[in-house]
């Protein structure tokens, strides 16, 4: 019907005469179809894990069958790209129809809405929706870049994101660093339970010095999504820097006494009695000389006063806690016999709590010379199972620890077995008794001798198989049997004759 042009006109005879009407073109067009996400006829966009409800309209009844919608993921931002939905899409009241989709991996989705009729498909104009990563927002204290506390001084910590209430992905990692940046050796790594829908909550408390970035991680959709990290740095608790309290009390290391006391050094006496014309009068008394008075009295020399008060220089911290730190693994598959897995399917499983819930972790096939990559890979125990053509799918268990660089390489051994089975074969030898001579057994019947022989059975399996076949003594008796039958006729034909 599109792109054609139809006249209509009519006419009518009248005595003979032909009377033509006046002419009508129809040209029809296709029907508006039309469609939007989250109220826009052209663009949206969202975060992972946030819904995107559509609506669109056109000329279909209530109940219409024919109806779909179809998302892709493109490459840039035409409308075209690989289909990952094509779903029906079935009107409740004529002429609309509505439908939602929540994105779990960020990129660029175009989408229709496709309208089957008479034969012709119908599509309305493509939408595009951007995902981008989620939005985790953290602070500290308030503060969404950094904090400044002293030791022993909780820090509070707030994060939303697009996470449910009862999410089990969530954590935190608080890294010690030696400068301003975010990086640094991972002290610590908790899980961390949402308060609520799209928040949590979290404290710590700091005892040594230094510069702390802090993160909080959330995994969804098998990838790894991070706040912007928030540095907290710890300072020592303030104290005085000297307390003068004396370590030594000097004493006055001398008190001096008078070194000397002079008495008199001389007291004169008459030398002579004289006669009375003459008195003889002491020459001289002698008076102390010198009286000597302390040459000194020491006062304390010294006060010492304290040099310093020591304060602990470190409190020893946990020096790390595993964490998982993102990075690309190489995993290489030994064959005992060096066969090739190249092109087998294989699925990678994550052995930590956070993960249980999925199926499986990441799925591929293995590569040339037996190698598997896996980028964006966790620290952590990851089971991965190999499923060959024609062979029993082959388990493997291992631990991945991301190297400095960034990379880790993993080689898984795998011995294959080609199994030699032994069957043991049972023989029973039969002496046939000379003609007229009584049969005597050389053993008891009822006594059975095994033999054995060798087979190779296929290689099917690990293992040996054995197999035992035996001559009974029941076909021992009857050919025992038919030996004295026939020698007793043998003497009646004799005797006959």
């Amino acid at each position: 019907m599109e792109n054609c042009t139809y006249t209509f006109f009519g006419t009518m005879l009248v005595s003979g005469v032909l009377y033509k009407s006046n002419e009508i073109s129809l040209t029809p067009v296709a029907p508006d179809i039309t469609l939007t996400a989250n109220d826009s006829n052209r663009e949206a966009t969202v975060q992972i894990n946030e819904p995107v409800n559509f609506v669109t309209t056109g000329p279909w009844s209530a109940g219409d069958t024919t109806l779909f919608y179809t998302i892709r993921l493109s490459t840039d931002e035409s409308c075209g790209g690989n289909i990952i939905f094509d779903q029906a899409l079935t009107p409740t009241i004529a002429g609309t129809a509505s439908f939602s989709w929540t994105p779990t991996t960020p990129g660029l989705y175009p989408v229709h809405v496709g309208w089957v009729y008479g034969g012709s498909n119908y599509s309305s104009p493509c939408v595009l929706v951007t995902v981008t990563a989620p939005d985790i927002t953290l602070t500290a204290n308030d503060s969404n870049r950094e904090a400044t506390v002293q030791i022993n001084e909780p820090v509070n910590f707030v994060t939303t994101g697009p996470w449910s209430a009862d999410d089990t992905t969530l954590f935190y990692t608080i890294r010690l660093s030696t400068d301003e940046s975010c990086g640094g050796e991972v002290l610590l790594k908790q899980d961390l339970t949402p308060t609520s829908a799209g928040t949590a909550s979290f404290s710590w408390t700091p005892t040594t010095p230094g510069l702390y970035p802090v993160h909080v991680g959330w995994v969804y959709g098998g990838s790894n999504y991070s706040s912007p990290c928030v540095l907290v740095t710890v300072l020592e608790t303030a104290t005085p820097t000297e307390t003068a309290t004396p370590t030594e009390t000097a004493t006055p290391t001398e008190t001096a006494t008078p070194t000397e006391t002079a008495t008199p050094t001389e007291t004169a006496t008459p030398t002579e009695t004289a006669t009375p014309t003459e008195t003889a009068t002491p020459t001289e008394t002698a008076t102390p000389t010198e009286t000597a008075t302390p040459t000194e009295t020491a006062t304390p020399t010294e006060t010492a006063t304290p040099t310093e008060t020591a304060t602990p220089t470190e409190t020893a911290t946990p020096t790390e806690t595993a964490t998982p730190t993102s990075g690309a693994v190489t995993i290489l598959i030994n064959m005992s016999d060096g066969s090739s897995l190249e092109g087998a399917p294989w699925a990678l499983y994550a052995e930590t709590a956070s993960m249980q819930t999925m199926p499986a972790y990441r799925t591929g096939t293995v590569g040339a010379n037996n190698t598997i990559v896996v980028d964006d890979m966790l620290d952590g125990d990851y089971r991965l199972v190999v499923s060959p053509e024609n062979m029993a799918p082959m388990s493997f268990t291992f631990t991945v620890v991301i190297g400095p660089d960034g990379t880790a390489s993993i080689v898984l051994n795998f011995d294959v077995v080609t199994p030699t089975a032994t069957i043991p074969v049972t023989e029973t030898p039969v002496t046939e008794t000379p003609t007229g001579t009584t049969p005597a057994a050389t053993e008891d019947p009822a006594q059975e001798t095994p033999t054995s022989a060798t087979v190779n059975l296929p290689s099917a399996g690990s293992g040996a198989y054995t197999s035992s076949m035996w001559l009974g003594s029941a076909t021992v008796l009857v050919l025992l049997t038919m030996l004295v039958g026939a020698f007793v006729a043998r003497i009646n034909h004799r005797r006959q004759s």
